[in-house]
């Protein structure tokens, strides 16, 4: 089984090309209260970590910040740097950032502290490169049980009756609720005004197989479960979803809850 740094690559490299029109509509929905949290203002100094295709550390600078995204997957990269071209980003892992110290007023992160390898590491170096003062605001989605697409998802899976094979698990274990936000900030020695939350949004789809498609197409993990059984039981996995998703059917379309954590601190 491969390492889950690896993993995590290998999952993002095959998702980017296709994120921008996939699971971007659900991950976008919590840009605004991320960077509400991190007090993005005009001329403020950010850094995006695991910017992705860069659809956070865009509304970033839209709001005047001076904004450089990094992340580790040159395939997303490629993505952010075609579609934002006026924004710095750079290729690089969370835990060995080429920034010089107290560089930038904010640090964000939407959805990617949760895909590292070694959070711990990664957050020292947020750490080190935030300026006294400075706020460190992430997003990560919250536990299976209070997320609509993933618990379905799962669901599927079991519904066809084969789960797979295991997956690589990350080894600082699941960062998917309050707790475990507010205890990663505190291991990671920010001390001072630490807060952590759940957030809510609904996530507006078409059909049951748009959602199956950008769960597919558009994420690393959750993609990796539904692929254990694809091709063979795409036929179950459609049945498990449209049935699974009936219940948030409004008039020809679904508005499904999605739940995120946000959390912060500050240095």
């Amino acid at each position: 089984m491969s390492s889950y740094r690896d993993f995590e690559y290998e999952g993002w490299e095959r998702a980017a090309p296709g994120y921008g029109k996939s699971f971007e509509s659900a991950t976008r929905l919590f840009v605004s209260r991320l960077l509400d949290a991190a007090e993005i203002k005009h001329g403020s100094r950010v850094l995006d970590l695991a910017c992705g295709t860069g659809i956070a550390t865009s509304l970033a600078a839209a709001r005047g910040a001076r904004v450089s995204g990094v992340d580790f997957s040159p395939a997303m990269l490629k993505a952010a740097r075609q579609r934002y071209p006026a924004i710095e980003f750079r290729e690089s892992e969370a835990n060995a950032l080429a920034f010089e110290d107290e560089s930038f007023d904010a640090v964000i992160s939407n959805f990617g502290v949760n895909h590292f390898d070694f959070p711990l590491a990664a957050i020292a170096e947020v750490r080190r490169v935030l300026k006294p003062g400075g706020r460190f605001v992430f997003t990560v989605w919250a536990a299976s049980g209070e997320n609509s697409f993933h618990s379905l998802a799962v669901d599927a899976v079991c519904a066809t009756g084969d789960p797979g094979p295991a997956l690589p698990s990350p080894p600082y274990g699941a960062l998917d609720s309050v707790r475990a936000c507010l205890r990663l900030l505190e291991d990671s020695g920010f001390d001072a005004a630490c807060n952590a939350d759940l957030v809510e949004a609904s996530l507006r789809l078409d059909s049951a197989q748009q959602l199956l498609d950008i769960l597919i197409e558009g994420t690393s993990h959750t993609s990796a479960l539904l692929r254990t059984q694809w091709p063979e039981r795409a036929d179950a996995l459609r049945e498990a979803m449209e049935r699974g998703t009936a219940r948030f059917k409004v008039r020809e379309s679904l508005k499904m809850p999605v739940s995120a954590v946000l959390a912060g601190a500050t240095k």
